[in-house]
């Protein structure tokens, strides 16, 4: 509240507390602080370039402002439809952080706000601390913010990818020699072998490079087997048939 004091309207807060005594009444005691207490504190509060912060009661009235002529000013009743849209009064006396953005009747800037409500000792009663700051500086700072995390990003982007490129490009090479291989088996050809290098590989690829070493061995002895026994009949049938030849000639 204005309380004038030898001419000078000075903004006061006054803290009040009943006496009781086995439940009746006695009187109130109280303090009144003047407000230049309070510009000491919002004085130290100037973040970023233009920044201040003030003091505003839970009926809406500027306590304590860098701008003295705004002292005193009660912003329920002077923005009355803007504050009443935002809940700003509700959020006072709930104890929940309040924001918005607005154009400064001071500065002219568009500017940011954010008030914090805290409870004044034990009286139950709510103020509230805000800071402001010009919203186009809030903004620059988060945009940089923002931009380091997209360089961040990019780069971790570019790493997985590189890991993932490097770690594919040996996969698919193995995986095209083994079709390779397999292509020229279907062929018949049995000649052609997997490299040592892919064989030494420790990891699937090498895994994979052995099984198909050794199935590729196997089907090698088999077909090499099947050719030795088809070798050995065509010799014993050409034996047969020429002792059938002898027989039908008279030749025994």
């Amino acid at each position: 509240y204005l309380e004038e004091i030898n001419g000078k309207k000075i903004v006061m807060v006054t803290l009040a507390i009943p006496i009781k005594k086995d439940g009746k009444f006695l009187g109130v005691i109280g303090v009144d602080v003047a407000q230049d207490y309070f510009m000491n504190i919002v004085n130290n509060c100037k973040p970023y370039e233009g920044g201040y912060g003030f003091l505003l009661s839970n009926d809406g009235m500027i306590v304590a402002h860098p701008q003295v002529n705004q002292i005193g000013i009660n912003i329920f009743k002077s923005e009355k439809e803007f504050h009443n849209k935002i809940g700003t009064k509700q959020s006072i006396d709930n104890g929940k952080i309040f924001n918005f953005t607005k154009v400064s009747s001071i500065s002219k800037e568009n500017m940011i706000y954010q008030g914090t409500p805290f409870k004044i000792g034990e009286t139950g009663e709510k103020m509230a601390f805000v800071v402001t700051a010009p919203l186009n500086m809030v903004m620059e700072k988060a945009n940089k913010i923002k931009i380091i995390f997209i360089v961040i990003a990019v780069i971790g982007i570019l790493i997985i990818g590189g890991v993932a490129y490097f770690s594919v490009i040996p996969f698919a090479s193995s995986m095209n020699t083994c079709a390779n291989h397999s292509l020229e088996f279907s062929k018949g050809n049995f000649k052609d072998t997997i490299s040592l290098e892919c064989l030494k590989v420790n990891d699937e690829r090498g895994i994979m490079s052995n099984a198909f070493f050794t199935l590729s061995n196997n089907i090698k002895n088999i077909v090499g087997e099947i050719r030795i026994s088809s070798e050995s009949v065509a010799s014993s049938s050409e034996q047969l048939s020429i002792e059938m030849q002898n027989i039908a000639n008279g030749d025994f």
